[in-house]
């Protein structure tokens, strides 16, 4: 029988070193929970040191581990993503490869 993937909840947040034009380098740190609807907990932590450009585009990659039932275990991340703005408020979209 296939085991089913678990679903994942997290917080992030990042950090822009300063400058007022750009590119700017990131620094995000992301958090995650896993497994819980099959009343596992899986913590996952990942660092991704990226670059964001004025236009919003951003681009990282880093290091991740996750600590399972198996024990822990280690990845390499790279994501790319967005930052749309509209008026105060700024959305932002990003993506990584499963």
């Amino acid at each position: 029988m296939a085991r089913r993937a678990a679903n994942s909840d997290g917080t992030s947040r990042n950090q822009a070193a300063p400058g007022s034009r750009g590119p700017w380098f990131l620094v995000e740190r992301i958090f995650l929970i896993g497994g819980v609807e099959r009343s596992e907990f899986i913590p996952s932590g990942t660092l991704v040191f990226g670059v964001r450009t004025p236009e919003g585009l951003e681009f990282g990659v880093g290091p991740s581990v996750t600590i399972g039932s198996l024990g822990a275990s280690t990845a390499i991340v790279a994501a790319a993503g967005q930052t749309l703005r509209y008026g105060a408020f700024a959305f932002r979209s990003t993506r990584a490869p499963r």
